[in-house]
């Protein structure tokens, strides 16, 4: 028997030239329902700034490559296609053109574009698996920048969103379907409020934290993992906290090693943590990590600013979301010890 065309395949999608498409990583504590995305630099008001070019005067030459970000920011127009990643989906918005400055916001996600999501009956936004888009585009999700132009899979973009608004979300059209993922976003969203405020049966001290990325790694097929003594850089501040390495066909020396800060807060994380990892290089054991990657690790929030800055120092930052996304792809091979610290019960659930 022939098999039905997929539901993306029924309906084509009007290619609009002037519109540009964009990879917005919206804060997720900002509902999707307020028809918002919001981004960084709070302590900048963008909506005082005529331009992009404005802003990039105003703040210096510490926006570093946060600049073109901003640029893109502001660029945002009318009719323009936004790309949200959210916990395994995508949602797409039009926007509207109109930017706000929301004082009442969650940290990290002040400076805001609206935008239209499209939405179910019940009012609820459609959400678009991400099993359900392409390779291409899949890999592209995976940028750490907070703001990229997605140009190049417009007509992909075109299709998914002539869908949304037919009211066809792939999957997520079946009632359990959408039960189920808003019982995985609520579960994501415990669980990191727990581990932020200190809320499990981990360890106290950091070290519980330390701990879990510790199992994590090895899950991953990082190469023994271990905890590093808390003296062992005498620089004044320099610190991390486990060393790791994971074989790589593409390193010179076909292995990678790695350094990681990692810190267990609530709220914001500053720069300090990246401070720390850089010190390493001034302390008297240098050399011996001449060839490691610098990867801070946080169960708080960082500004795009300080992700910025660890990007044009080569250090891979990891936020408290990143974080949550990692555990729950390892829960499989979590260990049922550290399965019960965390809180998680492996029970039968009944949607609807």
């Amino acid at each position: 028997m022939e098999e039905n065309p997929t539901q993306a395949e029924t309906i084509a999608p009007i290619l609009d030239t002037t519109r540009r498409y964009y990879l917005f990583r919206s804060n997720r504590s900002i509902p999707l329902k307020n028809n918002v995305v919001g981004y960084g630099w709070d302590q900048v008001r963008f909506t005082n700034f005529k331009d992009a070019e404005a802003i990039i005067n105003y703040i210096g030459p510490s926006i570093g490559r946060y600049g073109n970000a901003v640029r893109r920011f502001k660029a945002i127009k009318k009719g323009d296609l936004i790309v949200v990643p959210y916990h395994g989906s995508i949602v797409i918005g039009l926007a509207t053109g109109e930017e706000v400055y929301d004082e009442k916001a969650p940290e990290n996600g002040k400076n805001q574009q609206r935008v239209k999501f499209p939405m179910d009956e019940h009012g609820e936004v459609l959400l678009v698996p991400r099993h359900l888009i392409s390779e291409g585009l899949q890999t592209r999700l995976k940028v750490r920048t907070s703001l990229t132009d997605l140009f190049g899979f417009s007509t992909e973009i075109e299709k998914i969103f002539a869908n949304l608004q037919a009211g066809i979300a792939h999957d997520y059209k079946d009632d359990i379907d959408r039960r189920a993922q808003e019982i995985e976003v609520e579960c994501k969203r415990q669980l990191l409020s727990n581990i932020r405020n200190g809320r499990t049966n981990l360890p106290s001290g950091g070290r519980g934290l330390e701990n879990l990325v510790q199992e994590l790694l090895r899950i991953d097929g990082y190469e023994k993992p271990y905890i590093l003594a808390k003296n062992l850089f005498r620089a004044s501040h320099a610190d991390a906290d486990i060393e790791t390495s994971k074989y790589d066909r593409l390193s010179p020396s076909g292995m990678q090693q790695y350094l990681v800060q990692i810190k267990h807060h609530n709220g914001m994380t500053s720069d300090w943590g990246i401070k720390q990892l850089e010190e390493i290089a001034n302390s008297q054991k240098a050399s011996a990590y001449d060839n490691h990657q610098l990867v801070l690790i946080t169960s708080g929030q960082i500004a795009e600013e300080t992700k910025e800055s660890a990007r044009g120092k080569a250090i891979t930052v990891l936020d408290g979301d990143d974080l949550i996304e990692w555990i729950w792809r390892s829960m499989p091979r979590l260990e049922t010890e550290t399965k019960l610290a965390l809180g998680i019960a492996e029970v039968p659930h009944i949607l609807g």
